[in-house]
């Protein structure tokens, strides 16, 4: 009989309280088309928040949407890794699409585009359950277990440094293209700081590094030294961030460390996601707040930084894309090949260079913007309605490799790229967010530090028990070896 009771683990790993997800989604909906209608509407025109037409059918038919899709949502999340960032893509990109869809009174069929995206990306997420294996750590066997003990201490110290390494790299090289040492922490100089980098050539490698290391790496080095209460580490790679930010003006790399600080302080070393229920309810007190305060310099931030800029701007942009494309030849990734295909007279089908800037002049009427089109813009700009299917799914395999390498690793140490990924499919492309800011990147370091271990066996070694010793190791790793040998036969039995 007591084997069929559920252990304490089994309970701590259970998923969310559906209930409390769905009405917090329902609240964070009523809370969006509160501040639109206080806050965004009578203040960020220029911004495309200057229209409120609201109308009972598309209300009622908005809520419906949001209703269906939001209990599905609530029954295919799961307890794995994957499921924080599939909560955070349909809390930032669904439900304020349904808000602006209501308050902006927009063509129905901006609606079944989002809708359909959805239901099929949760859809794919249900039906990848168990889905891929989880990476095993390797062992050392026979006679070769003391050869091989030496070699992994030597690859997790290796392993240990490379957020510093990428993060290091990233410093120098801000502090050369700045001249020095600049932590620009005004944030209202960012977007002066983005233009520049528009004209700035960083080249391939040092691109990459930049955003690696401020979506990733840097906060994910954060987390790892204030768990082990290394507190100096911690204040380095804090500056490391802030000057790589200054470099390029990116806001999302202050928001990742903002998020990632905090997770470490609220959740600690837990792994399951019970907590996540609650998020809704936490994303509209922020909103509502905001706009009730919006005199205020705090209500301003919220409703210009959170409400506007991350929960309504990319919902505006997919907006103007689907608009664009809904009677437009559409792109068929072309553009994001083009170097290579204009070598068989393959050409851009805008007949642009840049898309997102292009795009940015039909939408905000201004060159000074470049806006990439996110989710299901994205996928309507490139194949229409066959976008909308087989775009989610793709989306859900890469997703869910983060389980396979992530497994019952402490949340904390995952928010960084679960929100700047998130963050980044949300305002861009697919396929070039995964690549080009750090997600393959962190999921194939995660895989080799799973394959040695996992994070607590490959830091908390060295942040744990006084750090890598160059003078000594060998002979510490001898002495165990021979303990270890102690009770052998000859055979190595």
């Amino acid at each position: 009989m007591s084997r069929c009771l559920p252990s304490k683990e089994a309970n701590d790993r259970r998923g969310i309280n559906k209930t409390a997800f769905v009405i917090g989604a329902v609240l964070m909906r009523i809370a969006l088309d509160y501040a639109y209608a206080n806050a965004l509407c009578p203040y960020y025109a220029k911004y495309g928040m200057g229209i409120y037409s609201p109308n009972d059918l598309w209300l009622s038919l908005s809520y419906l949407s949001l209703g269906i899709c939001s209990i599905i949502c609530a029954n295919v999340l799961d307890e794995k890794p994957s499921s924080l960032m599939m909560a955070a893509l349909f809390l930032i990109a669904y439900i304020p699409a349904t808000s602006l869809y209501y308050v902006q009174n927009l063509p129905h069929y901006y609606l079944a585009y989002a809708t359909l995206f959805w239901l099929v990306f949760l859809s794919a997420f249900y039906f990848t359950r168990g889905w891929p294996k989880e990476v095993k750590a390797r062992r050392n066997k026979g006679n070769d277990r003391a050869f091989g003990e030496e070699r992994t201490e030597r690859v997790r110290f290796l392993l240990a440094c490379v957020p510093f390494a990428v993060a290091f790299a990233a410093f120098l090289y801000s502090v050369i293209y700045n001249g020095g040492v600049d932590l620009a922490l005004d944030l209202s100089e960012y977007g002066e700081l983005r233009q520049e980098n528009k004209l700035a050539s960083f080249g391939f490698v040092w691109q990459r590094l930049i955003f690696w290391s401020g979506c990733v790496f840097a906060p994910f080095g954060i987390a790892v030294s204030i768990m082990h209460r290394k507190y100096a580490f911690a204040v380095v790679f804090l500056l490391f961030d802030f000057s790589i930010t200054a470099t390029n003006g990116t806001k999302t790399f202050l928001f990742t460390l903002v998020l990632t600080v905090l997770a470490v302080w609220m959740l600690r070393r837990r792994t399951d996601l019970k907590w996540l229920s609650y998020i809704p309810f936490a994303i509209s007190a922020i909103v509502v707040l905001g706009a009730a305060l919006f005199e205020t310099e705090f209500g301003q931030f919220v409703s210009n930084y959170i409400t506007r800029r991350i929960l309504f701007t990319p919902s505006y942009n997919c907006w103007g894309f689907v608009h664009f494309f809904q009677d437009s030849e559409k792109m068929h990734e072309i553009h994001r090949m083009l170097k290579w295909l204009t070598v068989f007279g393959v050409e851009n089908p805008l007949g642009v260079d840049n898309v997102s800037q292009y795009m940015g002049t039909v939408i905000y009427g201004t060159t000074n913007n470049n806006n990439p089109a996110g989710t299901f813009g994205d996928a309507f700009m490139n194949f229409g309605v066959a976008g909308l299917i087989a775009y989610p799914i793709l989306n859900v395999v890469c997703i869910r490799l983060l389980d396979g390498v992530a497994g019952n690793e402490p949340i904390a140490y995952l928010i960084a790229v679960v929100f700047s990924t998130t963050e980044y499919i949300v305002n861009g492309s697919f396929l070039p967010v995964l690549f080009n800011y750090g997600y393959f990147a962190f999921l194939i370091y995660l895989a080799l530090i799973k394959k040695y271990g996992g994070l607590e066996a490959t830091f908390g070694e060295w942040f744990g028990h006084g750090g890598y010793r160059a003078q000594g190791t060998g002979q510490s790793m001898q002495n165990t070896a021979n303990r270890r040998n102690a009770g052998m036969g000859a055979d190595g039995k």
